[in-house]
């Protein structure tokens, strides 16, 4: 089965991203994968929000989606998918808490296309459905994959 999807404009914010990778991933994976996002970093908290988010265990530097994919009995590959627009960079809490997942085998790639995406599920060997991507940004490589 093949959908088109249109990708956001060179110029959308990263509420327009993520809206557009959550609509990606619902049209392209397969059960029993899937995945949840992370919205602490949506929008500016209050600091009574943010005070009570981290008393009950809200970290830092989250990736903003993370996928669960099986890989056999009581196995699982998770990744996160952290989402930035173009001129958007990591913050240090968000490198430091990468490291850390990526200490506990947690893959985190950044991406910054619906293409990005789709590079980090093929390299995480996570099978998907067939999509057609129009307006590509760049050609197909390796996601970046932070450490």
């Amino acid at each position: 089965m093949t959908r088109d999807l249109n990708l956001p404009g060179t110029t959308a914010t990263e509420d327009q991203f993520h809206i557009a990778v959550a609509e990606l991933l619902e049209t392209v994976l397969r059960m029993p994968t899937f995945y949840t996002t992370f919205p602490a970093g949506y929008g500016k908290l209050s600091k009574a929000t943010s005070g009570r988010l981290k008393k009950k265990g809200m970290r830092a530097g989250m990736p903003d989606i993370l996928v669960f994919h099986p890989r056999g009995h009581y196995s699982s590959c998770v990744i996160g998918l952290e989402l930035k627009v173009r001129g958007n960079s990591l913050s240090a809490a968000q490198r430091s808490t990468h490291a850390l997942l990526q200490a506990t085998g947690v893959r985190v790639y950044l991406v910054r296309s619906l293409n990005d995406v789709l590079d980090a599920l093929t390299y995480a060997a996570i099978p998907y459905r067939s999509v057609v991507l129009h307006d590509r940004d760049s050609a197909p490589s390796r996601p970046d994959i932070r450490l």
